[in-house]
């Protein structure tokens, strides 16, 4: 029998794993106590080389299926969250839909690639571990759970900001 774990267990874990092989996974199982995701991507971004993938999680496989073929092949170039990185914009929490473009649903970026990850929604956190390189921590809503993020649940992701 497994035991369910608190999120402050959970936490001091994650921090415990500072350095180590199994920090994304901690990571990943800490955000899961403050918001519900189907999916966590991981991703450091440079000022001029690919980004590199630290971490995937999906129990869904299309989510990253493309993710080494076309994202970082270049369709990471047409990203709203790489325009985070781009712009050098302040470490925060970012929602998709606050960051894409108008008619992001008919953009090349979209129909190429994101449509075909099933993602419905996503937030990242973005943190700036120097000022060239940027390491994204996206949470993601797709075809499994077919919904976005509340409100509430955005609220909740946040407060978890100076963690």
């Amino acid at each position: 029998m497994t035991s369910v774990k608190s999120p402050e267990t959970l936490l001091a874990r994650t921090i415990k794993s500072l350095n180590k092989d199994r920090f994304a996974q901690d990571l990943n199982r800490w955000l899961h106590t403050l918001v519900n995701h189907d999916n966590t991507t991981i991703l450091a971004y440079f000022r001029d080389e690919t980004p590199r993938l630290l971490m995937i999680d999906s129990v869904t496989p299309e989510v990253h299926q493309d993710m080494k073929t076309v994202y970082l092949s270049g369709a990471y170039l047409l990203d709203p969250f790489y325009e985070v990185h781009s712009s050098g914009a302040d470490a925060g929490l970012y929602w998709i839909w606050d960051i894409a473009p108008d008619q992001f649903n008919r953009n090349q970026y979209s129909i190429e690639y994101y449509v075909r990850t099933t993602i419905v929604d996503e937030i990242a956190y973005v943190i700036w571990p120097t000022p060239q390189i940027s390491v994204h921590v996206c949470l993601g809503r797709d075809k499994k759970s077919n919904r976005r993020f509340s409100i509430r649940e955005r609220s909740a992701a946040k407060q978890a900001l100076p963690i």
